[in-house]
């Protein structure tokens, strides 16, 4: 349950976090308010997470994701080697299938036995503990 606290916090902070703030800030942009409680407002939602699953991707070092980094986790392949920048874009995406079931996919996690969330198991990847890494190093 330790990492999968972890790797909550560090979701939240590195994931969340920004997701809420470019949702927010796309629509008072867009339509001029910060909640766009419209049809459409699922467009603002889905454009908001692509950016933050590119942006998590982008500050991807060797598997870490900066607040993964902080939190001392990493994302691997099946292989046990670090996930590439665009593995972990698509595994970023593949958390979509953890929100659709109502947050049960995240849930998951705790009680499979690899540890892996539903959208771990699209991307075909694990998180594990490693050592920590401050932002700075590469």
């Amino acid at each position: 349950m330790h990492v999968w606290l972890r790797r909550a916090g560090a979701y939240i902070l590195g994931f969340v976090i920004p997701w809420a703030l470019i949702y927010q800030l796309l629509g008072t942009i867009l339509v001029g308010r910060s909640d766009p409680a419209s049809p459409g407002a699922w467009i603002f939602s889905a454009v908001a997470f692509l950016i933050v699953s590119g942006m998590w991707a982008a500050t991807s070092r060797n598997g870490q994701p900066y607040a993964y980094r902080i939190a001392g986790l990493q994302f691997v392949g099946v292989d046990g080697a670090p996930l590439r920048r665009a593995r972990v874009f698509v595994q970023s995406v593949s958390h979509a299938i953890d929100f659709a079931t109502c947050g049960i996919g995240f849930l998951w996690a705790l009680i499979d036995d690899r540890k892996q969330t539903f959208g771990d198991k699209v991307s075909n990847a694990h998180v594990r503990v490693c050592c920590r890494t401050t932002i700075g190093d590469s």
